[in-house]
């Protein structure tokens, strides 16, 4: 399973055209902070990311990090949402932030993907090595995605009960 970074913020705080989240970069620093989790896997994964992408991501991290740094992902969407002060776009896993803001029922937040995979990750599920359940599982995985019920759940669970909601993920 793979899960990919992607930015959620204010729909009014969206630039013209903004389909990515690269296009914050756009916004001067003074006009949206960007912030992620201090010390997280989105944070580490710009850090070290070799892109010039992923290296502007992280400076700009950088600079909000040294005047407020986020320690939860609750204290971001609570930023994200603030009426007062700079505005702010959070920056984290997409799968994250979609339910988030899919289950906030908050109809002004939109999520922007990463469509240049900035940090991606794959994600598994362990078993001991040799283990007669890996075949199982692999085959388990595979026809509930085949079948089309890894999206139903996903539809079911990550329902926004009282709001449409702007989100750009391809």
């Amino acid at each position: 399973m793979e899960s990919t970074l992607g930015a959620i913020l204010k729909t009014e705080l969206v630039p013209a055209g903004a389909t990515t989240m690269k296009d914050l970069l756009n916004v001067p620093a003074s006009n949206l902070t960007l912030v992620s989790l201090q010390n997280g896997a989105t944070a580490e994964s710009l850090k070290l990311g070799n892109s010039s992408l992923a290296q502007a991501f992280w400076a700009r991290l950088q600079e909000s990090a040294a005047s407020s740094p986020v320690k939860n992902f609750q204290e971001g969407v609570i930023r994200v949402t603030a009426t007062s002060g700079t505005p702010t776009a959070y920056i984290g896993q997409t799968s994250s932030l979609v339910y988030f803001a899919k289950r906030s029922c908050q109809p002004d937040l939109t999520v922007l993907a990463d469509d240049a995979h900035l940090g991606d990750n794959q994600y598994a599920v362990a078993v001991q090595k040799g283990s007669a359940y890996l075949a199982p599982i692999n085959e388990a995985i595979k026809a509930l995605k085949a079948k089309g019920k890894l999206a139903e759940l996903k539809d079911k669970y990550w329902v926004c009960p009282c709001c449409s909601l702007a989100i750009v993920v391809e």
